[in-house]
């Protein structure tokens, strides 16, 4: 079972895949079963699946089968490059890249920041990230605490 964390129209979803096939797949969706049916073969998922059920490689050591991802008609899939940063009508406002949680916020309301800089280290995916400032400028607001669990797009600090 593979879990994806995706966003429709600034809401968050969690998906698990419970099952897959090419005709047909069954997905949690934030703790609710659907059963999605696929119309028509889709390419890239098709070739995923043969390569799943494709008999092991007589290889000394085993290959573990590749994750197959849903279809983006089943599901919304994520983004492949989040933006850290979106326009917030009088200023920027650092948004999480991922899902995590929050490590250190290194900066106060009031404080002058450079782009670069490092605003907040967050822990995801068992590895600590920096939250850089994409514009220089005075902090406006923050909105999370060290311990906060943050979704990805999550609004960290508003840079003005």
């Amino acid at each position: 079972m593979q879990k994806y964390e995706v966003t429709i129209n600034q809401k968050d979803y969690s998906v698990l895949v419970k099952k897959f096939t090419l005709e047909d797949a069954e997905l949690e969706i934030n703790g609710k079963t659907y059963s999605v049916k696929l119309d028509g073969p889709i390419e890239a998922v098709s070739n995923s699946v043969q390569q799943v059920m494709a008999p092991a490689p007589q290889a000394p050591a085993p290959q573990a089968p590749r994750p197959v991802q849903a279809p983006a008609a089943a599901t919304t899939s994520q983004p492949s490059a989040p933006q850290p940063v979106v326009s917030a009508g009088s200023g920027d406002i650092v948004t999480a890249p991922i899902p995590g949680s929050i490590l250190e916020v290194l900066v106060k309301e009031g404080d002058q920041v450079e782009a670069g800089q490092t605003v907040v280290k967050m822990e995801a995916m068992k590895m600590e990230n920096d939250i850089n400032a994409t514009s220089s400028g005075t902090i406006k607001s923050i909105q999370v605490s060290v311990g906060d669990a943050v979704s990805q797009g999550q609004a960290l600090v508003e840079i003005g």
